[in-house]
């Protein structure tokens, strides 16, 4: 099957998740006093350059996202989710949403966070035979922020698996947030 085939089969997945996605992020826009904050997609550092097959993969995965947290006490378990889509390692769109679970901290100037992030989404992959399809993917990850006025700086890390129909290269991902 050629590639415009399977860009549209994902495009036929990805836009109602897009949608669901907005509607359940704009439905709660109002809904409390939790802090939002525009994210920006941002820098990716792979356990490996490139592929085997030598494909290069892409440091620099910009997109947009929108993120909310349940933050009320220092040193107490809040909640995070967010949605976000982006250009994923190998420029194709990937959309997922993300929650985590972590303690914030009270440093003078900065607030930081550590946790475990939880995520769903939909990436093209590249299975054991060498072909690409979207498939959903799911997993674990530790997260931290920091926390300066309006300005937040992420991080996690999400290790390499073998799935067994496809792998996945670990990396060490940032982006940014923008509270309003």
């Amino acid at each position: 099957m050629n590639k415009s085939f399977y860009m549209l089969s994902a495009m036929k997945i990805i836009q109602p998740f897009l949608l669901t996605a907005f509607l359940f992020s704009f439905c709660t826009v109002r809904a409390d006093d939790a802090p939002r904050r525009i994210l920006l997609s941002g820098i990716t550092w792979h356990e490996k350059e490139a592929l085997d097959n030598g494909t290069k993969l892409n440091r620099y995965n910009l997109g947009l996202g929108y993120e909310r947290d349940y933050f009320k006490e220092y040193k107490k378990l809040y909640y995070t989710y967010h949605v976000m889509l982006l250009n994923d390692s190998r420029s194709n769109p990937y959309i997922y949403l993300a929650g985590s679970k972590s303690v914030r901290f009270h440093h003078h100037r900065i607030d930081t966070s550590l946790g475990i992030g939880g995520f769903f989404g939909l990436k093209n992959m590249r299975y054991s035979n060498g072909d690409y399809h979207y498939s959903p993917i799911v997993g674990l990850a530790p997260v931290a922020s920091v926390y300066l006025a309006d300005f937040t700086l992420n991080i996690t890390y999400v290790p390499g698996i073998d799935f067994g129909r496809y792998e996945t290269i670990g990396f060490l991902y940032m982006y940014a947030g923008w509270e309003f």
